[in-house]
């Protein structure tokens, strides 16, 4: 009996122990060391920032239109005798060349018809001032001066018959001259120089006044026409608005051919007096001087009517202002900073323009400032922040 409970409690009194002995190792375990805490920061790209003074540039499309063209219209009828060889589509012409010639034989008879009614006109005033002298004498013959009206006096002495020979004399010398206009009409001199656009016209042809023969464009300058907001208007120079003639902003006009591309400098000459009808936007005219290049021994691509271009415009200039990317603004127009501490803090910034990657910032910002430009999704303000390692600081706004 006393062996069986023996064997029965050995288990338990082993169990005791080693319970015993874990909860003595555990009370004598030394303490181990605590470690502080490591907070260390969301890394972000930063740039400073400096104030600076900045040309603004409104960077606009457009299509290039003709800045002088007219329909090449007789103002006589006649046969066409003569053509110009360059009077085709796509010939070229100087100011005052001779481009058709219209018969002018009937015109050359009506103005010797009408030389022979100005000798005849002529002759009858020379007719009538010697019979006025006649008169005169008779009058005095007779002594009649001192009884009759001033009125039969006029008739005795023919002055109203005198007066009929010198209109007489005076309409055919208009006659003479009308006739003579018509003779130089019958040749036709372009306007400007320039190129023909169309033409439907040949030698042979019976024309009339009216009837349109060709289409001329001058080359000397092109317009561009382009369409800009009209909150805009206001920073360009433009004649006729804010500037007088002649003082237009500068424009440079770019056209992407392939792997070239065209460039062309021109002013703004005119605001249009519409808005364009599809974005109801204001519309100006730039001219260009030279668009083909005919002035240019260097050749080169010309540029051509309706081509799309690429339009810069010189605008004012704004001084005392920062240029952020766009990146950099957040909720609208607020930034993040990197404070004295190196915790992130929110400032409400001024923005003077925007452009298609950066903005200029007028207000709310001191020159040495470091703006966070990377991405930043869960940004709160307080929150540590580090600085990525860079080369060097880039000064924003300076190019």
């Amino acid at each position: 009996m006393g062996t069986k409970i023996l064997r029965a409690a050995l288990p338990i009194a082993a169990l005791l122990v080693g319970v015993g002995v874990l909860v003595a190792l555990v009370k004598t375990r030394p303490e181990p060391q605590k470690k502080a805490r490591d907070e260390r920061g969301a890394l972000v790209e930063v740039q400073k920032v400096a104030s600076v003074r900045e040309r603004l540039r409104v960077v606009v499309q457009g299509t290039v239109v003709p800045a002088e063209q007219v329909s090449l219209s007789p103002e006589v009828a006649g046969r066409v005798v003569w053509q110009n060889a360059e009077l085709i589509p796509g010939g070229r012409f100087k100011k005052g060349d001779t481009l058709l010639r219209i018969d002018p034989r009937d015109y050359a008879l009506a103005v010797r018809q009408q030389k022979a009614n100005v000798d005849r006109a002529a002759l009858e005033l020379r007719l009538e001032h010697s019979r006025t002298e006649i008169a005169k004498r008779e009058w005095q013959i007779i002594g009649e001066e001192g009884n009759a009206s001033e009125e039969g006096k006029e008739l005795a002495l023919r002055k109203p018959q005198l007066d009929v020979a010198r209109t007489n004399l005076e309409a055919a010398k208009s006659a003479k001259a009308q006739a003579s206009l018509a003779v130089s009409k019958t040749v036709l001199r372009a306007p400007f120089n320039g190129f023909v656009k169309s033409e439907s016209v040949d030698k042979g042809q019976l024309v009339s006044p009216q009837m349109q023969l060709a289409t001329l464009v001058g080359t000397d300058a092109f317009w561009v026409q382009v369409s800009i907001p009209v909150a805009r208007l206001d920073v360009i120079s433009v004649p006729g608005l804010n500037a007088k003639d002649g003082q237009g902003a500068a424009v440079s006009v770019v056209q992407e051919v392939g792997e070239k591309r065209i460039e062309r400098s021109g002013r703004v000459v005119r605001l249009l007096g519409d808005l364009d009808p599809v974005g109801r936007m204001a519309r100006l005219l730039v001219e260009i001087d030279d668009p083909m290049g005919l002035d240019n021994d260097a050749g080169g691509l010309p540029l051509l009517l309706g081509a799309f271009v690429e339009a810069a415009i010189e605008a004012q200039t704004l001084t005392d202002v920062v240029e952020l990317p766009r990146l950099a603004l957040r909720d609208g127009d607020s930034v993040y900073v990197v404070d004295k501490d190196g915790r992130l803090a929110v400032r409400t910034v001024e923005v003077a323009w925007r452009r298609e990657r950066s903005v200029l910032v007028k207000k709310g910002l001191s020159a040495g400032q470091e703006v966070i430009v990377s991405r930043l999704p869960s940004a709160v303000p307080g929150m540590l922040i580090r600085k990525a390692p860079s080369k060097s600081d880039t000064v924003l706004g300076r190019r």
